[in-house]
């Protein structure tokens, strides 16, 4: 769609034009940008996709990795990463069960709606962003996650309890740990960090 302050091309899903900055505003009958507090064609009340996207989260439970999580039982008997048999750095996976997402992430990975290589499984699901996480490795720092600056954010816990989680900061590496939890927007993922193994079978530290 066009921007109706500079007639820039952003995209359908956009909150504000990433030209000009202004916050976009449709009109719920004809579902087009417009400026003012009515559309001149139909005179229908605009709103603010933001502002209803912010709603929707807020209302919303997070899916959680489990169909029938109970106890918090992901938690219990936390074992040590399993070690593959041939690899150089760790392998970094993020599971969500109830939903039959299984990926194995490989360094620099996006998730996004619109952008990564998981485009085309993520762009069911409304509240992750266009491009929202990105996931990078180090020999100093393992695995990381960097939140782009994503509409409804991500969070890192040992535990489910999103209500009390801070969001992750924008643009800030923050390090993944062997079974913690991640939530991405809300979708709610375990993190399998798979030790590489060397020749004789020794786990690496």
């Amino acid at each position: 769609m066009l921007c109706v302050y500079c007639n820039s091309d952003i995209e359908n899903d956009s909150f504000h034009c990433d030209q000009c900055g202004k916050e976009i505003f449709l009109c719920p009958n004809c579902n087009l940008p417009r400026k003012g507090k009515h559309c001149v064609e139909d005179n229908g009340k605009l709103y603010s996709p933001k502002q209803k996207s912010n709603a929707n989260i807020a209302t919303s439970q997070p899916i959680s990795i489990n169909p029938a999580p109970q106890n918090n039982s992901i938690l219990k008997n936390i074992s040590q990463p399993v070690s593959p048999s041939n690899s150089q750095n760790p392998i970094l996976k993020i599971v969500n069960t109830h939903l039959k997402i299984d990926i194995e992430i490989k360094n620099g990975d996006i998730i996004g709606r619109t952008e990564g290589n998981y485009s085309s499984l993520f762009n069911q699901f409304p509240q992750i962003s266009s491009k929202h996480v990105q996931f990078n490795f180090d020999n100093v720092n393992g695995w990381q996650i960097k939140d782009f600056g994503s509409t409804n954010g991500s969070a890192i816990s040992d535990n489910p309890n999103w209500q009390t989680t801070p969001k992750l900061k924008q643009d800030t590496p923050f390090q993944l740990k062997n079974n913690s939890l991640l939530l991405i927007a809300n979708i709610e993922f375990q993190v399998k960090i798979i030790l590489p193994q060397t020749s004789t079978g020794t786990q690496r530290l």
